[in-house]
């Protein structure tokens, strides 16, 4: 379990019902927002974490931005549901993308925000 606040497993064959409630839940919230935080000391956070179990070997930008926008699929209360959407999937990975460029433009003084 790579989050310290357990939350209960889900599947495909959970009633909408249960899942909307599931994803509402604080333990579940606190998953979704706290992903980019650091776990005790390690030097490492969530989604790294995450990312490191999916993609065994160096995991690229996109390798990052697809888990990144598979965890806020499953988790993100506003997305219904647990199934992967391509669509959804590809259009959160594309602004996942975007955003880094952007950060990385911003740090080197590039643009200005």
């Amino acid at each position: 379990m790579v989050f310290q606040h357990k939350i209960e497993v889900k599947n495909t064959l959970s009633s909408p019902v249960e899942l909307r409630k599931w994803k509402l839940e604080e333990n579940t919230k606190w998953c979704l927002n706290n992903l980019d935080m650091e776990i005790r000391n390690s030097g490492l956070t969530y989604i790294d974490t995450i990312t490191d179990r999916v993609f065994k070997q160096k995991a690229n930008d996109n390798n990052r931005a697809f888990v990144r926008a598979v965890c806020h699929c499953i988790l993100n209360s506003e997305h219904e549901g647990i199934k992967l959407d391509e669509d959804y999937i590809e259009d959160l990975m594309n602004n996942y993308l975007v955003l880094e460029v952007f950060l990385f433009l911003y740090l080197l003084k590039i643009i200005y925000i």
